[in-house]
């Protein structure tokens, strides 16, 4: 689909700009290095939604992805090829005054300031290509869906790396939510090493506040969890119908 960049309304724009000054200043000293250097190289427009066309005329230059205009979540094949592609699903949606706190569901919001800055990371972009290569083989089995659902969130939307003996986020779904960067910090809530099994056999709640998180001690470590990932799901017999 394509992005209809002149529907967005004041109000949008605002409670882009309200978020994005929010987590500016809760966020960015905090996260993880590859992001805020990332953060920087994207230089996000603060004060108005990002308009796609525009951004990606540079996008392929820098960072060596596109981002793809999507209405919402798409089926698992296509979302995976996109990923091989280098292409970057982008929700087009941006979440209303009411939704700033908690969003249920991506919005534009999440998947520019979040995931964006990462692509920029030449080792983290691998991974991400990577681990679509592997995922969308066994696509048509549920457990194996489950499997790949669990590596993702962990990695993508809820990571953390240990840097300079700080924990430090990388994930998107804590770099946009004000209550995960609180809850991180929470001795309460149990900070794990990153372990393939450990994170395949680990349920998530999307809809709530983690209740634990995994950590990486470099962003290298996830090609040898790649390689983990990929026999345990040989191991299954797992298989594309």
């Amino acid at each position: 689909m394509e992005q209809n960049y002149d529907a967005y309304t004041a109000e949008d724009h605002q409670n882009w700009s309200i978020l994005f000054d929010r987590q500016n200043k809760a966020v960015l000293h905090l996260a993880a290095n590859a992001f805020r250097s990332g953060f920087l190289q994207l230089d996000l427009n603060p004060h108005r939604i990002e308009n796609i066309p525009v951004r990606n005329i540079t996008m392929k230059q820098k960072f060596g992805w596109q981002l793809h205009p999507v209405s919402g979540l798409l089926p698992l094949d296509e979302f995976l090829n996109l990923l091989i592609n280098k292409e970057f699903p982008v929700t087009v949606y941006m979440r209303r005054k009411e939704e700033l706190e908690f969003s249920e569901l991506p919005d534009i919001f999440h998947d520019l300031y979040g995931h964006a800055p990462m692509l920029a990371s030449p080792v983290f972009s691998e991974f991400i290509s990577r681990y679509a290569e592997i995922a969308i083989g066994y696509i048509n089995d549920p457990e194996a869906v489950e499997y790949m659902s669990r590596f993702y969130w962990y990695t993508m939307e809820m990571g953390l790396i240990e840097e300079e003996g700080k924990l430090k986020p990388f994930g998107s779904a804590i770099l946009t939510s004000a209550g995960e960067m609180e809850n991180i910090v929470s001795p309460d809530v149990p900070k794990r090493p990153f372990d393939v099994d450990d994170v395949l056999n680990a349920p998530y709640d999307s809809f709530n506040l983690q209740t634990q998180y995994f950590y990486l001690q470099s962003f290298e470590q996830l090609f040898d969890a790649l390689g983990t990932f990929r026999q345990t799901l040989q191991n299954k017999a797992f298989a594309t119908k």
